[in-house]
C-alpha cells in the first residue's frame, strides 16, 4: 500500500504544481473577473502543502483505487488464461494432426518433432505478446486512475491556496520537501473542500434520478 502511495505522490508532485522551467518552481495559474489564466503583478507570496496520501486516506480513495487496480489486474490475469487455454489447444489439435498423417506423409519422426517444436514457438510468441499488451493496459489503466484523481484534487487545492493567498502549491514527498510549518499545510482545507464538492454532486445526480411526481400532484 505504501508503494502505492509514493508512485501517486511521485506522479502527481509534476502535475499538481505549475512548472516553470521544472518541478522545483511553479505557479498556479490564477483566473480573473473573466476567467482568464494568469498573475497580476502583485502575486501572492507562500507556499501551500499538499499531502496526497492522507488526502487519498481521509477521503478513501487509495482503497478505492486499489481495488480499481487489482480488479483490473484480475480481469487481465484471467483473459490471459483463457488465451493461454486456446493455444495450448490448438497445440494439442496440431500434434493430433502430425500423429494422424499417413506414415508416408511424415516418415521422419524427428521432422514431426520439429514441426511441433516450431508450432509450439509460434505459440509461446503470440502469449508473450499477449501478457506485454495486458501489463500495458494494466499500466495505463493506473495512470488513467491517478489522473482522474489528480483531475479532482488540482481544483481544489488551487481554490484553497488563492482564498489564503498563496502563490506555489507543492505536494508533501521526502525527497523534495524537507521541512516546513504546519501553518502552510492545507490538506485538511482540501478535504473538506473535496467532501464538500463529493455531496453536491451526490446530492445533485440522486435529484437528477428522482422520478417526477404524477401530473395530478404538479397541478
Amino acid at each position: 500500500m505504501r508503494r502505492f502511495s509514493l508512485i501517486v505522490s511521485l506522479i502527481l508532485i509534476c502535475q499538481l504544481v505549475m512548472i516553470a522551467g521544472g518541478c522545483g518552481d511553479g505557479y498556479w495559474p490564477s483566473r480573473d473577473v473573466n476567467g482568464q489564466a494568469g498573475r497580476s503583478a502583485s502575486r501572492p507570496g507562500g507556499v501551500a502543502i499538499v499531502d496526497l496520501d492522507e488526502v487519498a486516506r481521509q477521503l478513501g480513495t487509495d482503497v478505492a483505487l486499489l481495488k480499481e487496480i487489482n480488479d483490473g489486474q484480475a480481469s487481465l490475469n484471467q483473459q490471459l488464461k483463457t488465451f493461454q487455454a486456446s493455444l495450448q489447444e490448438k497445440y494439442r489439435q496440431k500434434a493430433q494432426e502430425l500423429a494422424a498423417r499417413p506414415v508416408g506423409d511424415v516418415s521422419n519422426p524427428e521432422a514431426q518433432k520439429q514441426q511441433l517444436s516450431q508450432w509450439e514457438r509460434e505459440l509461446n510468441l503470440q502469449l508473450n505478446e499477449a501478457q506485454r499488451t495486458a501489463q500495458k493496459e494494466l499500466t495505463d489503466y493506473r495512470q488513467r486512475l491517478i489522473q482522474r484523481f489528480r483531475d479532482e484534487v488540482v481544483p481544489a487545492a488551487q481554490e484553497v491556496a488563492d482564498q489564503r493567498g498563496l502563490g506555489v502549491v507543492l505536494t508533501k514527498n521526502d525527497t523534495v520537501l524537507l521541512a516546513f510549518d504546519d501553518a502552510h499545510n492545507i490538506t485538511s482545507a482540501v478535504v473538506v473542500k473535496l467532501r464538500a464538492r463529493r455531496a453536491m454532486a451526490a446530492d445533485a445526480a440522486a435529484a437528477s434520478n428522482a422520478p417526477s411526481p404524477p401530473a395530478t400532484q404538479r397541478r
